[in-house]
């Protein structure tokens, strides 16, 4: 099991990349912008073809290891002025629903299948995530759309 290929997600962004790729013809539409929003079965389905059926294809569940975002206390303690520059992002009720559902969908899914799930309080996925890519042997395949991590090598 040591030298067997691992897969490793930033798994809030793959959630989020595949609630809002395509159009959920199924959504509801926003009076405010009149874009439609998309439902949290959408993004689920969405996330098993994209994500999980193909590595399903490759490695056991045991393989794969979900990292969850636990905050940014630790870049914020290092960098006070972390993400200041950011504007803050605004969604609907009904969208913060949905994501809460989809998460949670996700974390009892994964969690039946044996996915290893984990999250540091006060860490960001992507920080976990280069820790394990240094600690962890054996080849190992990181799947993100976090920009700051994909810089990395």
């Amino acid at each position: 099991m040591e030298n067997e290929l691992k897969f490793i997600l930033d798994i809030r962004g793959l959630i989020l990349h595949s609630l809002h790729r395509g159009e959920d013809s199924g959504g509801t539409r926003n009076l405010e912008t009149q874009k439609i929003e998309p439902r949290a079965e959408y993004g689920f389905e969405s996330f098993l073809e994209s994500y999980i059926v193909p590595m399903l294809e490759t490695v056991a569940p045991r393989n794969i290891i979900a990292v969850w975002d636990g905050g940014s206390r630790f870049r914020k303690d290092i960098w006070p002025t972390y993400k200041e520059k950011r504007g803050k992002r605004v969604s609907s009720d009904f969208m913060k629903e949905q994501q809460a559902m989809l998460f949670k969908q996700t974390k009892d899914f994964l969690a039946g299948l044996g996915v290893m799930q984990m999250r540091v309080d006060g860490v960001e996925a992507d920080d976990v995530i280069g820790l394990l890519c240094q600690k962890v042997p054996g080849p190992k395949f990181v799947y993100t759309v976090d920009a700051d991590l994909l810089v990395l090598r």
